[in-house]
This record gives C-alpha cells, sequence and structure tokens, in this order.
C-alpha cells in the first residue's frame, strides 16, 4: 500500500466515509500520524496499512488484549478527529485557511494604507499646526514691554514707532538713522533686542548694513 493510499484510509476512518473525495492531504495526514504517541501510531499502521485483525494486532503489540487493542485505536482516531488536526489533513480546510489569508492580508494590507493615510493627514496637520504656532509667535509686541530705555522709547514713539510690526516696516538702517535722538548705540540696542525677541532675518539685515556702512570711507566737506 502507498503512503497516499495509506492516508486516505486513515482520513476514511476519521470521518468514517467510504471515499475520501481526494480530500486527504497526504503530507498532512503523515504529519499529525508522527505526533502520536508510538504505540497508538503502530495500532493504525498494522490496522489500516497491514489490513490486520485485531487478533493478529494483540500478538504484534504484546499479547495484549483486543479490547485493549480497540481502546489504542479508538484513542488515536480520536486524536485525529482534534479541531487543529482535522485542519491539517483536509485538503479543503487548507484551501479555507489559505483563502482566510488572503482575506487577512488584504485586509492588513488595506490597513496599513490607511494608516499610511492618516499619518500623512497627521504630518500635513502638524505642518499646519507648525505654520499656525508660528504665526502665533509671530505677535506684536510694544516698545515699551522689549526692555529698552525710556530714551530709546520715547524717541521711537516720536517716530511713531509703537511696536515691532511698525520696527519692522522700517527696511533700511538709513531710515533708522533718520529719526531723532537715535545714535549708534541706541540702534545697536534695538538691533539686539529685536533679535532676543525672535526677528533675526530683521536684525542680520540692519547689522550688516551698519558692517557696510563702516567700511565706507567717510566723505570730506568742503
Amino acid at each position: 500500500m502507498t503512503d497516499a493510499e495509506y492516508a486516505s484510509q486513515i482520513y476514511r476512518a476519521v470521518f468514517d466515509l467510504s471515499t475520501d473525495e481526494g480530500d486527504a492531504y497526504v503530507r498532512g495526514v503523515f504529519t499529525v500520524l508522527a505526533a502520536l504517541p508510538e504505540q497508538e501510531r503502530l495500532a493504525l499502521e498494522y490496522r489500516y496499512r497491514g489490513q490486520m485483525t485485531y487478533q493478529q494486532m494483540s500478538e504484534l503489540m504484546g499479547n495484549i488484549s483486543i479490547y485493549r487493542v480497540q481502546q489504542i485505536l479508538r484513542a488515536a482516531l480520536s486524536q485525529l478527529r482534534r479541531p487543529d488536526n482535522i485542519q491539517k489533513i483536509r485538503v479543503s480546510q487548507i484551501i479555507a485557511r489559505c483563502d482566510l489569508l488572503q482575506e487577512l492580508l488584504q485586509e492588513t494590507d488595506h490597513m496599513y494604507h490607511e494608516l499610511h493615510q492618516h499619518m500623512e493627514d497627521f504630518f500635513k496637520r502638524e505642518d499646519k499646526k507648525q505654520a499656525l504656532r508660528r504665526k502665533l509667535e509671530h505677535k506684536r509686541i510694544l516698545i515699551e514691554n522689549m526692555g529698552v530705555s525710556v530714551y530709546i522709547s520715547n524717541a521711537l514713539a516720536r517716530a511713531n514707532i509703537l511696536d515691532s510690526d511698525s520696527l519692522l516696516a522700517v527696511r533700511h538702517l538709513n531710515e533708522l538713522k533718520k529719526f531723532r535722538c537715535l545714535g549708534q548705540q541706541s540702534i545697536q540696542k534695538i538691533i539686539h533686542v529685536m533679535r532676543e525677541f525672535g526677528f533675526t532675518e530683521w536684525a542680520d539685515k540692519m547689522e550688516e548694513e551698519m558692517q557696510s556702512a563702516k567700511k565706507q570711507p567717510a566723505t570730506r566737506q568742503p
């Protein structure tokens, strides 16, 4: 008897059928048989591959009683009928599990796609939040709250510079120099304070113009 025929015999015994209808998975049957206790595995081998009688089996198994032989066979078949073992020996069950696995993989792939989309949306929202946060951080600051001296504050007020926004509107160093009572030290203090409050681009530009002005030769008065 071939292994395929023996597997079919075991399958029919497990499900009490006259034919396996091509549903017996040979490798699965032998995998399950290998996990049985040796006495149960031999009992199945003698009975369904060797086509032995209970009497012949009892003699080969150490002259145990026929009743004991039947008990061992029933125990072996009971093990094979466990749901986890049935899934291993039936082709239809394996195909169903493969189909289920395919569905799960598709669902997982869909879940990963949705997760990726959510992550993209999340980071896009974070970009918007950060832009809003930066916009909120760039709020209008009164000159009197920026820590400059009263002298500088008054000088700026006379030029109608009352807050950081109006100071940012001053684009060039020469415009600052036109304000009355603002000397070079006062302008340097204003640049320093603006940098402390985060207006680095404006401060850098003013300092660059100051350095450039220092390099230019002074014009002689006639």
